[in-house]
């Protein structure tokens, strides 16, 4: 996946904290629900760029990984 590359590059980790931190600043300038939902929903690029993780290939990884042809699911207590 060429996008997932692109956000586990540099570039891609800086853009992602800007995007999280600019999320949170303006949600910030807005004391209601709304400005509380765009905080916590800029922090997770934020984060995820500050500690250089791609949810993109997280949940690629676990969709391939469940979804092996002939192998059935596998049943966790």
């Amino acid at each position: 996946m060429w996008s997932s590359k692109f956000l586990r590059s540099t570039l891609g980790r800086v853009l992602r904290v800007g995007a999280g931190l600019s999320l949170v600043v303006y949600g910030g300038m807005h004391p209601s629900l709304t400005g509380l939902v765009l905080m916590m929903v800029g922090m997770v690029p934020a984060i995820t760029g500050l500690a250089g993780m791609c949810l993109l290939d997280e949940v690629h990884q676990s969709r391939t990984s469940n979804e092996l042809p002939g192998h059935p699911r596998e049943r966790r207590a």
